[in-house]
């Protein structure tokens, strides 16, 4: 497949830690090449990522004698702007192995589970970022500048800002605007974190379910068992809803499994 060879970021690291060893006691200035320095670049290094032979195969339904040309479009079409930053946000170079890496992480066996997922939110938020700075409102963690550390913090009275995010444990107080609980934990009307209601209990917007229960809008109902029908991912216990592309139907599970039947898992990569 054409592009920017899969290993290149750990051949750069390699070869940027080679590069520094064999400058020692040199004045002579040691120059590596980062294998993301722009956008283009970026674009391209994450679908090569992602259309490995599996991913292509599956989304593709590939033969052998189709599977490298296929390949190539996958490339193509995934590292086009409109469908690796559809946002247009910022990028920082910096961060931009780590992100690649989550990227190849994830697809790697042509399926993607919840901790996958977070991994390449968290690895690519810093990444691709917004422009919003200290204090500037927010509704998404992408509206802030993410390379900057800063994220959407949400608060029940006065919305979202972008804030260097502190985590406050139970019990502790989170009036602060940076401040959010711990996982399990909101901020009640006393600015304290207190534990979320349970299954039966009340529930609204600023008072969230603890991760087992999905809130109806007044009391908070059970997630749904694996294998159990649905509709949006916050409806199971294994964070995943597989869809029928298409039907907006699906079945609760731990994992999707990549394939043009199987909601738009495979949409952004085909042409």
């Amino acid at each position: 497949m054409a592009g920017i060879d899969r290993l290149g970021a750990a051949a750069w690291l390699l070869a940027a830690t080679a590069a520094t060893l064999a400058g020692c006691g040199s004045n002579d200035p040691v120059v590596t090449e980062h294998p993301y320095p722009d956008l283009t670049a970026f674009c391209e290094g994450v679908a090569q990522a992602i259309c490995n032979d599996t991913v292509v195969e599956a989304c593709y339904e590939s033969s052998q004698a189709t599977l490298d040309s296929d390949g190539d479009t996958c490339i193509e079409t995934y590292a086009a702007p409109a469908r690796c930053n559809p946002k247009g946000l910022g990028y920082d170079k910096e961060t931009a192995i780590g992100c690649v890496d989550a990227y190849r992480r994830a697809y790697k066996d042509g399926k993607l589970n919840v901790a996958e997922l977070e991994a390449i939110a968290t690895n690519c938020e810093p990444t691709l970022h917004g422009s919003g700075v200290l204090d500037d409102s927010c509704t998404d963690n992408s509206d802030c500048d993410g390379s900057a550390g800063l994220r959407c913090v949400v608060k029940a009275a006065t919305g979202g800002s972008c804030q260097q995010q502190v985590t406050v444990s139970a019990g502790n107080d989170c009036a602060d605007k940076n401040t959010v609980c711990e996982p399990g934990y909101y901020c009640g009307s006393d600015h304290a974190c207190i534990v979320r209601p349970a299954v039966g209990e009340a529930c609204n917007a600023s008072k969230p379910c603890l991760e087992d229960a999905l809130c109806d809008g007044t009391s908070c109902i059970a997630k749904s068992d694996n294998g159990v029908a649905c509709s949006a991912d916050d409806q199971c216990l294994g964070g995943i809803c597989s869809l029928v592309k298409g039907t907006g139907n699906g079945k609760c599970g731990t994992q999707v499994t990549l394939s043009p039947t199987a909601g738009d898992t495979c949409t952004p990569l085909l042409p």
